[in-house]
């Protein structure tokens, strides 16, 4: 036992191994950090063309060819998809737009026109409700509370009009656009336009009146209620309708009514 010879050592590591092993894990960190760029660029790349995407949609682009810029508070904004541009609204931002418009109607707030709107290579009907502004107020003329009172309520207003922008039902008026004048003197409401306009058309007219019968009358009745339904129960924040008439229930070409 005591002449065994001692256990044999073990092997020294090759001395061509070490620079190997650094190599290999040089290579492996850089992978990394290259990989590491590449994801931080995709974002980059992908925040840009969202970016691009929704001023396109969602802001007025000013006039780059020859034009007049379009202050910022009065560039549209732009709702639906169905509008491409938002320079295809831009003939609304000056005062002399409403003679060149048809007139289809007159409410408490102004006139309604029908409009052909050329966009994105194709022409769609439309109707513009002209919104007057009740007081024409220079700010300029305001002190610090009155002119901290008016730019509230004028943000109030923008973010009533985007809410309805926003909201989608059968049985409600899709909102398309929202159209500043630059003078502040009115400002534009862009919608579907609905080929058998209103009920209070409808009902006045004897033909027509003769013409709606009992099924369609029924079935307009159900459109009204199903859009009271989702504005007074279902939308967050709710919203009360507080001018339901027959002049403010539309009727497209199957007689299915928009409040």
């Amino acid at each position: 036992m005591d002449n065994l010879p001692p256990p044999p050592a073990p092997p020294l590591s090759s001395p061509e191994a070490g620079p190997h092993v650094l190599s290999t894990r040089n290579l492996f960190a850089a992978c990394i950090i290259l990989g590491t760029l590449i994801f931080l660029l995709l974002i980059w790349v992908v925040y840009k063309y969202r970016t691009c995407i929704f001023a396109s949609h969602g802001q007025a682009t000013n006039n780059i060819d020859g034009r007049d810029r379009v202050p910022a508070e009065s560039q549209p904004t732009i709702f639906s998809p169905i509008i491409r541009h938002a320079d295809d609204l831009l003939f609304l931002c000056n005062d002399g737009a409403s003679p060149s418009l048809q007139v289809i109607g007159r409410g408490g707030c102004g006139e309604v026109y029908k409009a052909e709107l050329a966009t994105g290579g194709r022409t769609i009907p439309v109707a513009i409700k002209k919104v007057l502004q009740p007081l024409m107020i220079d700010a300029r003329n305001l002190g610090t509370k009155e002119s901290r009172i008016l730019s509230h309520r004028m943000r109030q207003i923008r973010s009533e009009v985007v809410t309805v922008g926003r909201m989608r039902h059968p049985n409600l008026l899709r909102l398309l656009a929202h159209v500043p004048v630059r003078s502040g003197s009115c400002h534009y409401l862009v919608y579907d336009f609905m080929k058998n306009g209103s009920l209070h058309d409808v009902l006045k007219s004897e033909t027509r009146s003769r013409d709606l019968k009992w099924p369609g009358r029924h079935k307009i009745a159900l459109g009204v209620a199903a859009g009271l339904e989702y504005l007074h129960m279902e939308h967050q924040p709710k919203i009360i309708h507080r001018d339901l008439k027959p002049a403010n229930i539309l009727l497209d070409d199957d007689l299915n009514s928009c409040i």
